[in-house]
Formats: structure tokens, C-alpha cells, sequence
């Protein structure tokens, strides 16, 4: 199974939509130990951006596709416990999902706590790396442990990894 990296600090994202820059800031320096800034990463993929700095799903497969990672963008109904720890045994995963503001936000979910089977696997818990847990005016990087539900209640999520492409 994954080796934990919860001893690595998580990374705080440095505006209101760099979560993408930050999740693979601190991937790159888990998986890799290869220390990339957020702003090198802004600064190389801000054409993919609107004018406000937010991307879109087509333009965020870009980026993990730039940054060497496969993609993979499952539906909601096939992003399973079977799917996860397949991935994690290449590395971490990169994972950017439709919040319930309808917004594309990502984190890295890195190991599995709690697995719950059958109709009910959506509430297995993960632990992942979230960029944007909130602080009272400011945002701080946080380890925090989400339900699988989280990425996948809204629809289609977007997986990059190491894990070779199944044809």
C-alpha cells in the first residue's frame, strides 16, 4: 500500500485559485522531493486561466498532463475504493472535483483510513492534503481526513498520477 506522507508539511495555496499550484507544489516534493514555488507554476500555466485566475476542467488536465502526471477523468459512479488504491500504489493522487459551490477546487489524497464496502463506499475516508482549509481571514495548508463522497458527490472528478493508463 501508499507510504504516508502526512509527516510533510501541507502546503497553504498563495491566492483564492492557486489550490491546483500548491497540491502539485507538495506532491512534487512527496512523491519526488523536487521543490517547484507556486509561482514558477502560476507563471507557466496562467495562460490556461480566465481573467480572474480560475481554470477550467479541460484547461487543469492540461496542466497534470504538462507536469508528467496521467489523467484519468472518471464519473462519479466509477471513482471507486478499487480505482483509489490502484493509484495509490503508484503515488499520490492529484485530485480535481466540482465542489458544492460548482466550483473546480483540487487536493491530493495520499491514504486511505477508513474503507466502507458496498452502497455505502462514498463514506470511506481519506486522508489528503488540502491547501485552502480556512483560518479565521487566511488560508493555511492542512492534513485533514475528507469521505470519498467529497469528490465525487457533484459529478466528475479529475485523478492524475503515476499510474499507466489502463487501454
Amino acid at each position: 500500500m501508499a507510504t504516508s506522507y502526512k509527516h510533510i508539511p501541507a502546503e497553504r495555496q498563495v491566492d483564492e485559485f492557486a489550490c491546483w499550484a500548491a497540491c502539485i507544489k507538495w506532491w512534487k516534493k512527496a512523491k519526488r522531493s523536487v521543490y517547484r514555488s507556486q509561482t514558477l507554476l502560476i507563471r507557466d500555466y496562467n495562460h490556461l486561466t480566465n481573467d480572474a485566475g480560475e481554470m477550467q476542467p479541460a484547461q487543469m488536465k492540461k496542466v497534470l498532463e504538462g507536469e508528467g502526471f496521467k489523467v484519468e477523468e472518471p464519473t462519479s459512479m466509477n471513482f471507486t475504493m478499487a480505482k483509489l488504491r490502484a493509484h495509490l500504489e503508484h503515488s499520490p493522487l492529484v485530485v480535481g472535483y466540482v465542489t458544492d459551490a460548482q466550483t473546480l477546487h483540487v487536493n491530493v489524497i495520499y491514504e486511505i483510513v477508513n474503507e466502507v464496502s458496498g452502497s455505502l463506499e462514498r463514506y470511506s475516508q481519506v486522508r489528503v492534503m488540502e491547501p485552502q482549509a480556512f483560518n479565521g481571514g487566511d488560508w493555511r495548508g492542512e492534513h485533514q481526513i475528507k469521505s470519498l463522497g467529497d469528490f465525487t458527490w457533484w459529478g466528475t472528478c479529475m485523478i492524475g498520477s503515476l499510474k499507466p493508463k489502463s487501454n
